[in-house]
């Protein structure tokens, strides 16, 4: 039974694959959006923070989720996005870089693909906990404060502003923490009901009709070839070079 099917019924289960009948729904489905592509950014620069940054597969808390709609394509989709997000709002390299881990750790300790309350406070304990381990591979300038940044854009990810726009915690790291929702929201795409899909009232960075249509590209190219190939990383990399080719 497809996605959509068991979201009609209410009866999706904990764990989320995508299917292509529920992938030719959303192409069906798609949104007006008035800018065709996106421009200013150039595949090499979104590489540069890419590709060293992608999450091994042991670091999923539960192995059932690499597959699914919360697993790794997405958390490589929302990577990209937050690496544009970030480009297009004038970040610092360090703190785009920092933006990017905070991407690529955000659902990594999830169990299920429903709400899943707690998800980010075990994603953002991981990052404690293993950060040496991330930094020693990848980083060698990382300062608390960058560690703090990170750290707060995988605690507050799923929060409701209304919960956290007085919080000093994420007063200090408002800019990442901003960006981190906004390229998480622009995934929502691929989920099986048009209501779940991105809400610019839920958030304070309110991405562009041109990144929108640029993501839902990315999503439907992106999950053709996964249904393919089976491959999470060589799905989304492949789908990303042809969409760069394509706008050049």
């Amino acid at each position: 039974m497809s996605l959509i099917e068991q979201a009609f019924k209410k009866r999706l289960p904990d764990h989320q694959y995508m299917d292509l009948n529920t992938l030719l729904w959303i192409e069906d489905n798609k949104p007006y959006l008035a800018s065709p592509h996106i421009s200013g950014i150039d595949l090499k620069y979104v590489n540069k923070y890419l590709l060293t940054n992608i999450p091994q597969k042991k670091w999923f808390l539960s192995q059932s989720e690499i597959n699914t709609v919360h697993g790794l394509r997405h958390t490589i989709r929302v990577m990209i996005y937050a690496i544009i997000l970030g480009k297009q709002k004038r970040l610092l390299p360090p703190e785009i870089r920092n933006v990017t881990i905070a991407a690529a750790i955000h659902d990594l300790r999830r169990i299920n693909d429903k709400k899943d309350y707690g998800h980010s406070d075990r994603a953002y304990q991981w990052f404690l906990n293993n950060k040496d381990k991330i930094y020693k591979k990848r980083l060698s300038n990382i300062s608390p404060r960058d560690s703090e940044s990170i750290g707060s854009a995988i605690f507050f990810h799923d929060e409701d502003y209304k919960h956290i726009k007085k919080n000093s915690r994420y007063l200090r790291s408002s800019k990442i923490v901003d960006i981190l929702k906004t390229a998480d929201a622009l995934d929502r795409y691929r989920l099986p009901k048009v209501k779940w899909w991105i809400n610019d009232r839920r958030l304070s960075l309110k991405p562009s009709d041109s990144i929108k249509n640029f993501a839902f590209k990315l999503i439907i190219a992106s999950e053709h070839r996964f249904l393919l190939s089976g491959n999470n990383i060589k799905s989304v990399v492949e789908a990303l070079n042809n969409i760069f080719h394509e706008i050049k």
